[in-house]
């Protein structure tokens, strides 16, 4: 035992007390540190509740199946305004290259790919909000409807019928 006692390890733990203690303080603290951090990361994962149930009181009114004020701004009931084959459909989930474009986009309108100088209809009854010519789209017609509703039509023939025009507001 008196070996170990004087042995160049147990002199150099001796010389060398304060730096072990700190080294081995500091370990400690990290450990606490850690074992605290992860307790409190812990605790702030949402707890799973049932939704709030919503129960009619006195003070609410009486439920009816009419509305308060007659709804007369309805959406129109919409046609295709062109026959032809549907090239690409409406998505608004999936994004897909728009060659025209030249990037990814989702697609919000319908392609209808038809006969050259084939007749357009409105699809539904509206008024002519917006007449234009795009560089990449051609001629561009917007109409409203009723409800808000606004249907757009692209790459039109370069001569648009006589009479078609904006409708003053």
């Amino acid at each position: 035992m008196n070996k170990f006692k004087n042995s160049k390890l147990v002199q150099n733990i001796k010389e060398n007390r304060a730096v072990y203690i700190t080294a081995l303080t500091l370990l400690v603290a990290l450990a606490v540190i850690i074992t605290l951090t992860a307790v409190a990361n812990r605790s702030k994962k949402p707890v799973e509740t049932d939704p709030p149930t919503v129960t009619p009181t006195e003070t609410d009114p009486p439920k009816t199946d009419k509305p308060d004020t007659e709804v007369i701004d309805r959406l129109p009931s919409f046609s295709l305004p062109v026959s032809g084959k549907l090239s690409k459909a409406h998505d608004s989930e999936l994004q897909v290259f728009s060659n025209t474009m030249q990037d990814y986009r989702v697609h919000l309108g319908l392609d209808i790919c038809a006969e050259e100088n084939s007749v357009v209809c409105a699809a539904a009854d509206g008024t002519v909000a917006e007449i234009w010519e795009d560089d990449m789209m051609g001629q561009c017609v917007a109409i409203t409807h009723s409800g808000d509703a606004v249907s757009v039509y692209k790459n039109l023939s370069l001569t648009l019928p006589d009479g078609l025009r904006r409708e003053l507001r």
